[in-house]
């Protein structure tokens, strides 16, 4: 060892650091019985021209939605989403048109992406990888909404909860807290009833279909006739640093393991988190990393010694 220098044993023990804390994110999120019984299942093939920049669609090739005819595929997509799920027709059309005017490129002051206005760590949680997609975004909307519908009783309560959050709307349930202004307003405008009247008396014979009139394919294409689209927008790019703190082969694993860890960190809560593919030192292939993005290394080694001093692992590595 002392033929190596300082410089070499510098180097030397940095690597070892790592390949230790690689050991140690990866073991924990090792899967457990019940997660390592169930049969993996190959995907189907992606059709050919799915990565065109004119187009988004599923990854099953099963809805695709193109700039040529973007109105008539959104309303399309929502149809069959809906369909799909159970979900009423006309309250996810009325929904999506509140999020974004069905704007595929939509980012809010508070950071929510996309048609469906997915914040990132709901994305991420959701299995969602691209909220700009809103072939996959729709679709992914349309899952959670029937979930809440189910969980909460009603389009509603749903409604509120994926804008408030399900913290909020359970406090609102079970406390009697009050919703934000934001939210209230949201639920009035989507079913035409307050969330109070979903909650203490709901509506029997609510009826959400955007026409008395007209059919749901003309009725939604009406609403957007006056909006324009020029592209798709991709994914925001990560940030140039890394501060990984969940590591697995297994997608599942690592966005279990990040969910298990915002329960018990505010800092990760707080954090913009993303899931993606990365090649990790000493590791075989590409790993799915849960990562908070940082602009220098600085900044990453600081955020980094932040979680550490709070019990939660976390290595460094540039993107």
């Amino acid at each position: 060892m002392s033929g190596l220098g300082s410089s070499g044993e510098r180097v030397l023990r940095r690597a070892i650091v790592i390949l230790v804390c690689l050991i140690c994110l990866c073991a924990a999120v090792a899967p457990g019985p019940a997660l390592s019984s169930e049969p993996h299942v190959r995907p189907l093939p992606r059709p050919a021209d799915l990565g065109r920049a004119d187009r988004r669609c599923t990854d099953d090739g099963a809805l695709c939605i193109t700039l040529a005819n973007y109105v008539p595929d959104i309303c399309r997509a929502i149809e069959t989403s809906a369909a799909e799920t159970g979900l009423n027709t006309g309250f996810f059309a009325r929904l999506i048109w509140r999020e974004s005017l069905f704007d595929a490129g939509a980012v809010s002051p508070a950071g929510a992406q996309g048609i469906a206005q997915f914040m990132p760590a709901t994305a991420a949680l959701r299995g969602l990888s691209d909220p700009f997609n809103p072939a996959e975004a729709l679709r992914a909307s349309a899952r959670y909404l029937a979930e809440l519908g189910e969980t909460y009783g009603n389009v509603g309560l749903a409604a509120a909860a994926y804008n408030a959050g399900e913290a909020r709307l359970e406090d609102f349930l079970a406390r009697g807290r009050r919703l934000p202004l934001e939210t209230r307003i949201y639920v009035l405008g989507i079913t035409g009833y307050s969330a109070t009247d979903w909650r203490d008396d709901p509506p029997e014979d609510w009826d959400l279909a955007l026409s008395d009139t007209e059919a749901f394919t003309s009725s939604c294409q009406a609403l957007a006739r006056n909006r324009s689209f020029s592209g798709f927008r991709d994914p925001m790019a990560a940030r140039p640093w890394a501060v990984i703190v969940a590591a697995n082969p297994e997608r599942l694993i690592a966005e279990t393991r990040l969910a298990e860890i915002r329960e018990r960190s505010e800092l990760v809560s707080a954090s913009r988190t993303d899931i993606r593919r990365m090649r990790l030192p000493a590791k075989h292939g590409t790993q799915w990393v849960a990562q908070i993005g940082a602009d220098d290394r600085r900044e990453a080694d600081r955020l980094c010694g932040r979680l550490r001093s709070g019990g939660v692992g976390c290595i460094v590595l540039r993107n």
